[in-house]
């Protein structure tokens, strides 16, 4: 879970991170939260089917916005998931995570409407 106020209007909004699909909640002002996932654009299905381990919200640019950085674990999807054997009584046990497949951490630039997908690695220019 990651706390910060992505939309500036005073309130604390909250991320949760989780395995499978991940929720970003607006703080209201009214002691209520709207489920804004879709409309900040983290709907996206590498995160729909993904396993969101932890976040944290910063000021990548120093633009005055919060933007999002999303640590991601492994693939754990339906078809990713297996046992790694049985013990001796015949119980499955869950393998190490070297195992699987690794999937990548993501950075979200907030442009103020919607968090879009901004990869570290690419540079992004801005006019003077």
């Amino acid at each position: 879970m990651a706390v910060g106020d992505f939309d500036n209007d005073g309130f604390p909004d909250i991320l949760i991170t989780a395995y499978g699909p991940l929720t970003l909640l607006k703080n209201n002002g009214n002691g209520t939260f709207t489920d804004v996932t879709a409309k900040a654009g983290l709907n996206i299905p590498q995160l729909a089917q993904g396993w969101t381990t932890s976040a944290v919200w910063f000021d990548y640019d120093n633009d005055g916005k919060l933007d999002l950085f999303l640590c991601s674990f492994v693939a754990y999807g339906e078809n990713e998931r297996f046992a790694c054997g049985d013990n001796t009584v015949g119980h499955k046990y869950y393998c190490v995570p070297r195992v699987f497949k690794p999937t990548s951490s993501m950075l979200f630039h907030n442009n103020g409407d919607a968090l879009s997908s901004w990869p570290a690695w690419v540079p992004t220019l801005k006019p003077a």
